[in-house]
C-alpha cells in the first residue's frame, strides 16, 4: 500500500500513514525468533513457557514478587522441554529435508552418493540449533520471568518487570530524561525520518503544543 501524507495540526509536520502511521522515533524492539515461537506453541498449541511457568510456583514457593529467571531456571526449562519430547525444526532443518525429499525422486546411486553428505550437513545443523538456545537465552529469560511472576503474583508484578527492560520503554525514559534531545524531535519537520536534519535554533520563540514547550526558528515564523 503506498504511502499517504498527513500532517499535524499545530506545528504541520509531515507523517506518513496507509497501513499504521509513521512513529516520531524508530526503536529497537524485542524480536521473536523460531525457537521462541515453536516453544510457544505456534501451530501446536502446545506452549511449553505456559506449562512450565504454571508449575515452577508450585515446586518452587519460596519465590517472591521480585524473581527473575536465572540460568538454574533456564536449565530446569531446558529439562522440561527436553522430557516433554519438544523437537526444534529450525529453518536449515526444513531445507534439508525438502532437499532429501528431492533426492529420492533421483536414482537410487545418485540418492546413495549424496546421503554421506547429507548426514554430514544433518550433524552440522544440530550444532547449529543446540547455538540457537544461547542465542536466545535472553529472550527466554524474559519470557520465563514474565510468565511465573504473571502465574505467581498477578499481571502487575509481571508488566512491573517488563518495564525494566522492555527496549522500547528504556528508549522512551532515556528520551525523556533528556529535554534537549525529547524537544528536538519536535522540531523535525518529517516525522519518521531519523536521518534529517534537525531544524535550525537559531532565533527562536516558544510554542506551546498541548502544554509542551518548542521552539521555533525565525525562519519558519515569518513563513507562517
Amino acid at each position: 500500500m503506498a504511502k499517504q501524507e498527513f500532517r499535524t495540526q499545530h506545528l504541520g509536520r509531515i507523517v506518513h500513514g496507509a497501513g499504521g502511521i509513521t512513529p516520531d522515533i524508530a526503536m529497537a524492539r524485542r524480536r521473536s525468533s523460531s525457537l521462541y515461537r515453536q516453544l510457544e506453541g505456534w501451530r501446536s498449541r502446545n506452549s511449553r513457557f505456559f506449562r512450565f511457568s504454571r508449575q515452577y510456583p508450585l515446586d518452587h514457593p519460596g519465590i517472591g514478587p521480585d524473581f527473575i529467571a536465572g540460568p538454574e531456571t533456564l536449565q530446569e526449562f531446558r529439562t522440561f522441554v527436553d522430557a516433554d519430547e519438544f523437537e526444534y525444526t529450525s529453518d536449515l532443518e526444513i531445507r534439508l529435508d525438502q532437499l532429501r525429499g528431492e533426492l529420492e525422486e533421483e536414482t537410487e546411486e545418485t540418492h546413495s552418493d549424496m546421503e554421506s553428505s547429507l548426514a554430514h550437513v544433518a550433524g552440522g545443523i544440530e550444532e547449529i540449533e543446540e547455538s540457537h538456545w544461547l542465542d536466545n537465552d535472553e529472550l527466554i529469560t524474559w519470557k520465563l520471568t514474565y510468565d511465573i511472576r504473571e502465574k505467581a503474583f498477578g499481571i502487575v508484578q509481571a508488566f512491573a518487570y517488563d518495564v525494566t527492560v522492555n527496549p522500547q520503554i528504556l528508549r522512551a525514559r532515556e528520551i525523556l530524561a533528556n529535554e534537549a534531545e525529547y524537544l528536538s524531535w519536535f522540531q523535525r519537520s518529517e516525522i519518521g525520518e531519523p536521518s534529517e536534519q534537525i531544524a535550525s535554533t537559531g532565533d527562536t520563540d516558544v510554542v506551546e503544543v498541548k502544554g509542551v514547550a518548542l521552539e521555533e526558528s525565525q525562519t519558519e515564523k515569518e513563513q507562517r
